[in-house]
């Protein structure tokens, strides 16, 4: 019992504060200044409210204790309870109660790395019993005496919480199931809960979405919520699910909203056909931003100097393209590429539509009439000022040319009277007329084979002359279209023009194929102006039962007799004329740009088809694993549990290997590719469960699961453009890397090995596979090349190669190898062709293995020795040339003699070697940790008398020591010396420092 006296006050100013302690009898109001002052139970005046509690909001006086303990102290009194306490003022955490003795215990928290002290007289419900395990709501503070120590201001049982808002970031910061049970309950109880509400509140179970799994769950969630007329907001989903399954909730149209800074981001670096599928999607006022910062964007980075696909795209946004055209924005692209870019790249841009008309005297000041395929889209303009220049300058060409250079000219002269021809018919005559009368006959001949029009008796002339002419010519002469109109004798000409195989050779391989004479030509090619040598012998052979001459053995000699590799070897294959092993994967890559867009399709097919395509669906056929999981069969149907693996792919199709290990029958799905066989075992791909009912006579009656793998490879294809899932939540709370990516090291070794290309060397692209099969068709499905370079540089014997890997997509070792001057262009080849052949090739250079064949393997290829790179460190760069430096001083490695090559004829590297699949850690959402500045100091006071004891497992007497509370008015309570618990020694709070943890992805990358 406190027995004391109220005397006179020490200040009658009435004052404010908080009940913080509250021990049934007595306890202590906290001031706005944080000062602790003492209070009793009869200090309280009546105002209805019939106890304290913790928290309650107070207006009191000080007054000056007469007698008892409190004698000549002040002390609170004439307390007046304005107010119930309101727990939203406090920063709360929920933890689980232990070591409980019914008076102490303490409370253990994910959030807080120590344990929290807790006594029954901060229970705010003081009747509420509480056991061992118990959770607890809380909010913790330090003692000013004892910061170590962290003790429960105050605490409730969860139980008694219905914030539901508060509830579920709790669970979200803590991850405690029995929040997560708390809530569902709650929800139970409030029926009348509304949609959005109940939607958060499910969301917690899918936990955040960064993960195919999770995703799922969070499309089938949406899905029900829509049927049920709930749109969930952006701003619900952004916080607890990733950048990338973002974008595709909103690709996909899952969600309407999407944001404006993250979408403009993914359009910068998305491709050309996706970035003018997404501009069509967005308002006028969001295209503009982001067409205009695109544009700025390319102007600082140094891509808005010339012409390139990412200005091209920009101006078939914004002026080709009806559906997403900006008037306003092209107007300013286009006046800047008139002020900034080459005259010749703004009349290519104006030809082919991706800007207006400039203006006319700038186009009469540029015309080149050497480049015919911008003279005929000049003429298809039909600008008559242009057209008239362009009729007045060949005209001067043409009566102006030095005959004595006729054969020289002979593609420019025929190009231009084909033009003149179609373009000014009436003109035409009179030109023809005049260029007669510079010409010799002979040349009147050859202008009249090569069907120009030009007046000229050629029959004659050929029966008649003692000038030689070429075989070719003579081929050209019979198979004229007007030919057969002369009355003449074919077979006794025939017999004059001796056309034969030794003639047919001499021209094919002295004569410099130019446009107007190829080897052979694409049917698109095929016109007035172009003749085909091997197809004009052909129809000469046939039309006049010509047996002698060999077209096999003219087409191999100009294969052989043209310096390669030119586009006239892809086309002599492509055609037929050469047999299919002279295709070179290689050489051909590097002239496939030059075909017409028809050719290209077709050499892809027979690239495939013919070379690697044969053994590569036989091997993943037999690779392709029999579905042997079978959940129900009957005799109609077979129910089975497949994989990804047990699929065989073809475009736009699919096969099942059933159990026994045969084929379904073909079943048509648009989204099948063959790119899908190559996809690692151990692929993320390959945990989708797919459902496949099949009947009794083989056939497919129903696929489930497919949906789910098409969009797991959406998620692979945006993050490919976005960069992998993890952006988010301030760049995912700085999440971990496997290893330091040193992108600007890596950037600076590629334009230093450019600046020092050789001159005259062109650097070699070459698309490294990384599975055992090669394809040109690197656009199907899943892709499995990655684009290397080799790069030939100056040594001081010789030359260097060196083969960097140079489209980012892999952080390789650069590779350097050696060779003499005259070995160069074997050697690049020779390089090139083991990096899409030999599936092991890096293994084998490096490799420590003892096989006599690996050096003369190594020798063969000019190998010296590898960079790696310094990932992450100081100086990567300079170090990295350095090692370069050392790698060109050393000397060029003899070739082995034949008698070593022979040895490497049927000898391939066997290198152990797994292909390397990235990998992500698992998904783990840590607790949100307690940082040191959310814990308040509080200054508590207690009676003299008072003691708390603190009863753990006894320690050693050594590590006794005294825990003492601050006051205000200078009062202190010892507290009696006993054991703290380990926790509170071993631990400093420096741990609480540490920001929220990481969370970690989940993805594939193949």
């Amino acid at each position: 019992m406190y027995k004391f006296k109220m005397g006179d006050g020490v200040d009658k100013a009435e004052r404010s504060g908080r009940v913080i302690f509250w021990g049934g009898g007595y306890g202590f109001i906290q001031t706005s200044d944080g000062d602790a002052v003492f209070f009793h139970n009869k200090s309280k005046v009546p105002t209805g409210i019939k106890r304290f509690r913790l928290l309650d909001e107070v207006t009191f006086t000080l007054s000056k204790s007469t007698e008892g303990k409190y004698k000549n102290r002040s002390v609170a009194t004439n307390i007046n309870i304005t107010q119930r306490g309101t727990l939203s003022d406090y920063k709360r955490y929920v933890g689980r109660l232990i070591n409980w003795d019914g008076d102490k215990g303490f409370i253990e928290s994910p959030q807080q790395e120590k344990k929290v002290l807790f006594f029954k007289s901060r229970m705010l419900y003081p009747d509420d019993s509480l056991t061992d395990g118990d959770y607890l709501v809380f909010h913790q503070v330090k003692s000013s005496n004892s910061p170590d120590q962290l003790f429960a201001l105050f605490a409730y049982s969860l139980q008694r919480e219905s914030n539901l808002v508060f509830l579920r970031q709790q669970y979200v910061d803590s991850q405690l199931e029995p929040i997560l049970d708390h809530i569902k309950q709650r929800i139970r109880e409030f029926p009348k809960l509304s949609h959005g509400a109940r939607f958060k509140l499910e969301f917690l179970k899918i936990g955040y979405v960064d993960n195919h799994s999770s995703y799922l769950s969070l499309v089938k969630k949406l899905e029900e919520y829509k049927n049920l007329g709930f749109h969930a907001t952006l701003q619900i989903l952004k916080e607890y699910c990733s950048e990338v399954y973002l974008i595709q909730l909103w690709e996909t149209g899952l969600i309407y909203e999407f944001d404006l800074n993250l979408i403009e981001r993914y359009f910068y670096k998305a491709s050309a056909d996706k970035k003018r599928a997404l501009i069509t999607r967005f308002d006028e006022g969001f295209k503009a931003r982001v067409l205009e910062n695109y544009f700025e964007s390319l102007k600082a980075e140094g891509k808005a100097l010339g012409v390139n696909n990412n200005i091209k795209t920009l101006l078939d946004i914004v002026h080709r393209n009806p559906e997403s055209r900006h008037e306003e924005i092209y107007q300013s692209v286009k006046g800047y590429i008139l002020s900034t870019f080459k005259s010749a790249e703004i009349i290519s841009l104006w030809l082919s539509g991706y800007i207006g008309t400039p203006p006319e005297d700038f186009i009469l000041g540029n015309l080149d009439i050497d480049n015919l395929t911008n003279v005929k889209a000049f003429l298809s303009k039909k600008k008559p000022k242009v057209t008239e220049a362009i009729r007045g300058a060949i005209e001067g060409y043409l009566l102006s040319i030095n005959t004595s250079k006729f054969e020289k000219e002979l593609p420019r002269i025929v190009n231009r009277l084909s033009i003149f021809a179609n373009s000014f018919p009436k003109q035409h005559g009179p030109l023809l007329l005049a260029l007669g009368e510079r010409c010799s006959a002979y040349q009147k001949f050859v202008l009249w084979i090569l069907r120009t029009n030009i007046e000229f008796n050629a029959v004659e002339y050929f029966s008649n002359t003692d000038e030689s002419i070429n075989a070719f010519y003579k081929v050209l002469l019979f198979n004229h279209p007007s030919i057969t109109n002369d009355s003449f004798d074919a077979i006794q000409l025939l017999d004059v023009a001796q056309v034969t195989q030794q003639g047919l050779l001499d021209f094919a391989t002295s004569f410099e194929w130019d446009t107007l004479i190829t080897p052979t030509i694409s049917p698109s090619e095929n016109g007035f102006n172009s003749f085909s040598f091997l197809d004009e012998i052909e129809k000469f052979i046939n039309e006049n039962c010509v047996q002698e001459l060999d077209l096999g053995e003219l087409a191999v000699e100009i294969y052989n007799s043209i310096p390669r590799y030119e586009v006239h070897h892809l086309r002599l294959w492509l055609y037929g004329w050469v047999e299919q092993h002279y295709y070179d994967y290689v050489g051909f890559r590097s002239k496939f740009s030059q075909l017409q867009p028809e050719e290209k399709v077709d050499f892809k097919k027979q690239g495939e088809d013919n070379t690697y395509q044969t053994d590569v669906v036989e091997f993943e056929r037999q690779e392709t694993e029999p579905c042997t999981v079978i959940l129900s069969a009957d005799e109609d149907s077979t129910l089975y549990d497949a994989r990804l693996f047990n699929f065989y792919f073809e475009n736009g199709s699919l096969r099942l290997r059933t159990q026994d290990g045969s084929y379904t029958s073909e079943w048509e799905e648009v989204m099948a590719s063959s790119g899908l066989n190559r996809v690692p075992v151990t692929s993320q791909f390959n945990q989708s469960q797919i459902r496949v009912e099949v009947n009794a006579d083989n056939c497919i009656i129903q696929i489930e699961g497919l949906t789910e793998l098409f969009t797991f490879i959406h998620t692979g294809e945006i993050e490919r453009t976005f960069g992998k899932i993890g952006e988010s939540l301030s760049e995912r709370r700085n999440s971990s890397k496997a290893y330091a990516e040193d992108w600007s090291a890596r950037k600076l070794i590629i334009d230093y090995l450019n600046e020092n290309q050789v001159p005259g060397v062109e650097p070699i692209y070459v698309q490294e596979p990384k599975n055992f099969f090669r394809r040109l068709d690197t656009n199907s499905g899943v892709d499995s090349m990655e684009l290397t370079t080799l790069y030939t540089l100056d040594a001081s014997d010789g030359k260097a190669i060196v083969w960097e890997n140079s489209d980012f997509s892999e952080d390789r070792a650069t590779y350097v190898f050696k060779s003499t001057d005259t070995d160069l262009d074997f050697k690049l080849h020779k390089i090139a062709d083991a990096i899409v052949s030999i599936a092991q090739l890096r293994s084998a250079l490096i490799s420590n293995k003892e096989d006599p064949n690996l050096p003369v393997f190594r020798a063969n290829l000019g190998f010296v020795g590898t960079i790696r790179k310094r990932r992450g460190k100081h100086y990567s760069f300079e170090n990295w040339k350095e090692k370069l430096a050392e790698a060109l001083s050393k000397p060029i490695i003899p070739i082995p003699s034949d008698d070593e090559l022979v040895l490497l004829e049927n000898w391939s590297p066997e290198i152990p070697h797994s292909p390397k699949i990235p990998h992500l850690p698992k998904t783990k959402v840590s607790p949100k940790k307690i940082r040191d500045s959310d814990i308040d100091y509080v200054k508590i006071g207690f009676s003299n008398e008072q003691q708390i004891k603190v009863k753990e497992e006894p320690i050693a007497e050594s590590s006794r020591r005294n825990v003492s509370t601050g006051f205000s008015i200078g009062q202190q309570i010892k507290v009696r010396e006993e054991p703290l618990p380990k926790f509170l020694k071993r631990n400093p709070l420096l741990e609480s420092l540490k920001s929220f943890n990481n969370y970690f992805l989940q993805g594939l990358e193949l």
